[in-house]
């Protein structure tokens, strides 16, 4: 099965990368997760992963038409679309224990909702436990009143903070983007680091000792500066309000996939990466 699966994904790679960016440009709105189920790689995408999963079950029911199958998934989207496609291909298809099935994409789909509103609590108490320490350690309101203009001619890379990103001397180093600043810094431009509340890997307790050495080198990152309430406020309720599924999700090749793309978008919707996204890019 290992083999069939990626040779279902390097068949499937080009078309999909296609299909993806045109769903993505004929419906903006849903530019939040599009990005981020596009990764050509299945074991990386969910979408795409099912996506070859419904190829490789439909090759084997074409090659053996007269062979009974006893398919098993777990995925609720993957689950409709063959049945959708048993239906459009006139072919016999017979549930077993649907109740079951139902109930369990009902209590999936619940618990990625509690798992969302915990994330949204904890990017809120994250966001404002950040707030406070800035305002100690800068004397002023966090939100701050830095212009675009002060960032001409600066890349700012969106980084992680954790325990052993200061050394000795107080000064922030980068262990994720490796030689990438040096080279920036070579090219003329200046290299700053900013983070969400969520890519500070630290203890809560610990966030005041690890920004004060910082701080007082006068290398603190420009982090929430410029973030205001309103912007948090788009982290929690946005992707609620505006990430909506389209009416009509194009076939993908002669695949009907809109049962996919639904049960994707509803685990996006609910992810504290998609909050973390509307947070600082929306």
């Amino acid at each position: 099965m290992a083999n069939e699966l990626q040779q279902a994904a390097d068949d499937l790679s080009d078309d999909f990368n296609e299909w993806i960016d045109n769903l993505g440009k004929n419906h903006n709105s849903l530019g939040w997760w599009i990005g981020q189920i596009s990764e050509k790689n299945p074991f990386v995408s969910l979408l795409y992963f099912h996506i070859c999963y419904l190829k490789i079950i439909i090759d084997k029911l074409k090659r053996s038409s007269n062979t009974n199958w006893l398919i098993v998934v777990e995925s609720h989207g993957l689950r409709r679309a063959l049945i959708f496609y048993a239906k459009d291909s006139d072919i016999e298809l017979i549930e077993i224990d649907r109740w079951s099935s139902d109930l369990n994409a009902l209590k999936k789909s619940c618990t990625s909702m509690i798992y969302g509103l915990w994330s949204r609590i904890a990017l809120v108490r994250s966001w404002l436990a950040l707030c406070r320490v800035m305002r100690e350690l800068c004397g002023r309101h966090a939100q701050g009143d830095l212009e675009v203009g002060d960032y001409k001619d600066t890349v700012l890379i969106h980084s992680w903070l954790r325990d052993d990103s200061i050394n000795n001397r107080g000064e922030f180093v980068d262990r994720f983007f490796g030689i990438l600043p040096h080279h920036l810094r070579k090219k003329g431009y200046e290299v700053k680091y900013f983070f969400l509340p969520l890519t500070i890997i630290v203890r809560q307790s610990s966030l005041y000792d690890l920004l004060k050495p910082l701080a007082e080198s006068g290398r603190l990152f420009p982090s929430h500066l410029y973030l205001k309430f309103i912007d948090l406020l788009k982290a929690l309720f946005f992707p609620l309000i505006f990430c909506w599924l389209p009416r009509h999700v194009p076939k993908f090749r002669s695949y009907s996939v809109q049962h996919l793309v639904a049960e994707e978008r509803l685990s996006q919707v609910w992810s504290s990466r998609t909050s973390a996204v509307y947070l600082y890019y929306a």
